[in-house]
């Protein structure tokens, strides 16, 4: 965990994420993942954030929220993962 903006979170293939919605900067739109498979992780989440954060020209994902949720089925259960949040470009880092 590490401070920038005045708020708290970390950094992942170049782009800060936080939960605060609070960071100054020019919004390049909202950021939203799926993953529906077997053995996916926030890591993984994030990358593909990330990502989609850099094609926009954006170093920051403010408001970020994540979860997994289950779904169960007659033979089987699984689990995906979400994430979602603001991409926004402050020129600070990238």
């Amino acid at each position: 965990m590490e401070e920038r903006f005045g708020v708290k979170g970390t950094v992942q293939d170049g782009v800060f994420f936080t939960e605060s919605p609070g960071v100054a900067g020019e919004p390049k739109g909202s950021v939203t993942v799926e993953i529906n498979r077997q053995n996916a992780n926030l890591f993984d989440v994030k990358a593909k954030m990330a990502a989609q954060a850099r094609s926009r020209g954006a170093d920051v994902i403010a408001g970020f929220t994540y979860g997994q949720k289950k779904h169960y089925f007659r033979v089987w259960d699984s689990e995906h993962w979400f994430g979602k949040g603001t991409a926004i470009s402050t020129g600070e880092f990238m």
